[in-house]
This record gives C-alpha cells, sequence and structure tokens, in this order.
C-alpha cells in the first residue's frame, strides 16, 4: 500500500503484518490493537493516528510523522527509525 491514502480510515480486523506503508496518509487512521510487525512506515504520515495497544515490534518509521498519535500499550520491539520521525510529544522511543 505505498502511498495509499487511508486518511481516518479503520483498519481494525485487517491482517497487516509486513505491510508496506511507506509514504502512505495514515493520518487519523484507527489501528488499535492489530499486530504491524514488520510494517514499513518510512515517510508514513501517521498524525493522530489510534495505535493504542497496537504490536509495531521491527516495524520501520524512518522520517515517518508520528504527530499526536496514540501510542500508550503499544509493542515496539527492534523498532527502527532515525532523526527525521516526528514522534509525539513527550514520547520517548525505544532505542535502535
Amino acid at each position: 500500500m505505498p502511498q495509499a491514502d487511508c486518511h481516518n480510515v479503520d483498519l481494525r480486523g485487517r491482517e497487516l503484518f509486513y505491510a508496506n506503508f511507506q509514504g502512505a496518509n495514515l493520518s487519523g487512521a484507527i489501528m488499535s490493537g492489530m499486530d504491524l510487525t514488520g510494517a514499513d512506515f518510512t515517510g508514513a504520515n501517521l498524525t493522530g493516528a489510534n495505535l493504542i495497544g497496537a504490536t509495531l515490534d521491527y516495524a520501520y518509521f524512518f522520517g515517518a510523522n508520528l504527530t499526536g498519535a496514540q501510542l500508550t500499550r503499544v509493542s515496539m520491539s527492534g523498532i527502527v527509525w532515525d532523526d527525521t520521525t516526528i514522534w509525539p510529544a513527550g514520547f520517548v522511543p525505544p532505542d535502535y
């Protein structure tokens, strides 16, 4: 789904582990409780996305914008990100 426009879309109930979301617009998307293991969010817009309780282990976040994203109770083991990744205010990402 590279470059996909999923703005405000409810994606729950879909199997999206290892999905390619490169450059996708996922702003306001609902992905709470989903298994997104290994997903590639490189350059994706996740502004205001609901990721509460999601599994994001081994996901890629290079240049992703997560401003205002809801990241409570997420699993983020082994994620990869860089200095261009924008995290929600006050959120401390795990070391990579």
